[in-house]
């Protein structure tokens, strides 16, 4: 068994209600055209032009690239590049919403064949919302040439304070259940399993009693301990197929991983006709004033997101862009929230961890950690003398890159990030966009003090 990481210390501030509140619009929006490794669309609107939230902004040519639409209601001020921390640069569309408030209408069941599900998807802007961001219909046609036996939807929030899968799994179980059907049906799947954590039990009772009242049998609910990195989708993977990390590879063709939040964004697209734009997300932290889950625009400033939460008591000591373990530490407030940032979190200067890293002691807690058996000081020593063929004969496509190498790591080595480049190396013509913080952890061994 591997040292895992407790996590429900952190969450309680952002679950005092489990509501996810609809906050005031911002004034503006910057909406990327790329959002991860998928081709970009093409704007269809112009500078000066009046659109209005759910409005079309930009047209999908490409195969794995997806519409984009409007979240807010207003007129577009700039069309042009834009660094991102996560993108790079990328061109985006700006909109001033600040004298149209109103809102986006829903206009009922869409219609369409189970043959124009994948097409439907595309129009509608849908992307699995997780930190790669895939295109829904890519990825589900990848897995139906492979016939999946089962579909995964991972209700999991693994990482310390994000809950948005929690809040929204209880405010919107059957709605949930509904587009993951859909999801279902269009993949092929014969089998369906809802994911939870065990600090998630409200909500995975809900589930259940919709899954009760619809009578359906080939859907159950599955139940993950509530500690770090249980809940990420490998580890969910290998415990839906009964198997290890040195047979998932073999066996991932079996199933189809989606995220809790993309099942419930496909039912809005399907049921409301409404296309994506907004997600709910945990904003939280230390320094934010009132912790919650709100429901954000894709596009809005972060400097806005947290506004939406009464903004911040004080500086943070960083700020990071989904959970502290496999997130991405922020430079500026000024960028945009994207549709795989399930959190943005304010950590206090307290929780940081600052010592600098010293050399490796051979203590082994990093394998003892690992929860893929690999020896991850031994990988990043390969890693910074760039000898990627060793990476690769000590399983180096086995990482998760859940960071709790570097967690326990008693030197400090930024183990997650040499690991990560090691695979960028490996496979320089598919890159993802980065996931760790920063070398060091984004907080400190003494919050994980404590197990059930």
């Amino acid at each position: 068994m591997f040292r895992v990481l407790d996590i429900e210390d952190k969450k309680a501030h952002s679950l005092v209600t489990w509501a996810i509140k609809k906050p005031r619009l911002p004034r503006s929006v910057i909406v990327p055209l790329r959002y991860g490794t998928e081709s970009a669309a093409e704007a269809c609107v112009e500078t000066g032009q009046h659109v209005r939230a759910g409005d079309k902004i930009a047209a999908a040519h490409a195969y794995d690239a997806v519409n984009r639409y409007a979240p807010i209601t207003g007129k577009v001020t700039r069309i042009g590049l834009e660094r991102h921390a996560v993108l790079g640069q990328t061109t985006v569309v700006e909109i001033d919403g600040g004298e149209f408030p109103e809102g986006f209408t829903s206009y009922g069941p869409a219609l369409f064949s189970k043959k124009e599900a994948l097409s439907f998807f595309k129009k509608m802007g849908l992307v699995d919302l997780d930190s790669a961001m895939e295109p829904l219909h890519v990825k589900i046609e990848n897995a139906r040439r492979k016939v999946p036996q089962m579909l995964l939807v991972n209700g999991c929030d693994p990482e310390p304070y994000v809950t948005a899968n929690h809040s929204l799994a209880m405010s919107h179980a059957l709605e949930i259940l509904k587009g993951a059907e859909i999801l279902r049906e269009v993949s092929g799947a014969k089998e369906m399993i809802l994911f939870f954590q065990k600090n998630q039990m409200e909500a995975a009772e809900i589930v259940r009693s919709k899954i009760f009242f619809l009578r359906w049998e080939h859907v159950r609910v599955c139940i993950q301990p509530s500690e770090y990195p249980y809940g990420l989708n490998d580890l969910i993977l290998w415990e839906a197929l009964k198997t290890d990390a040195r047979r998932a590879e073999s066996v991932k063709s079996r199933a189809l991983i989606v995220n809790l939040a993309t099942a419930y964004a496909v039912y809005e697209a399907v049921e409301l006709d409404k296309p994506f734009f907004e997600r709910a997300v945990t904003v939280g932290g230390e320094c934010v004033v009132e912790a919650k889950n709100v429901w954000v625009p894709v596009g809005a400033r972060m400097e806005d997101t947290f506004r939406f939460c009464g903004g911040l008591l004080r500086d943070p000591g960083r700020v990071v862009a989904n959970g502290p373990m496999t997130g991405l530490a922020q430079t500026s407030l000024s960028g945009p929230m994207l549709p795989g940032m399930a959190a943005l979190l304010a950590i206090a200067k307290e929780e940081l961890d600052s010592r600098a890293s010293a050399a490796c002691d051979r203590c082994g807690f990093c394998a003892e950690a690992c929860p893929s058996e690999l020896l991850p000081s031994n990988l990043a020593l390969l890693a910074q003398y760039q000898d990627w063929q060793g990476t690769m004969q000590q399983n180096i496509d086995r990482c998760l890159e859940c960071g709790v190498c570097s967690f326990v790591c008693p030197s400090r080595i930024p183990l997650a990030v040499l690991l990560h480049e090691a695979k960028e190396a490996l496979q320089p013509i598919h890159r993802s966009p980065p996931r760790i913080t920063n070398p060091n952890p984004s907080f400190s061994p003494a919050i994980s003090a404590g197990k059930e």
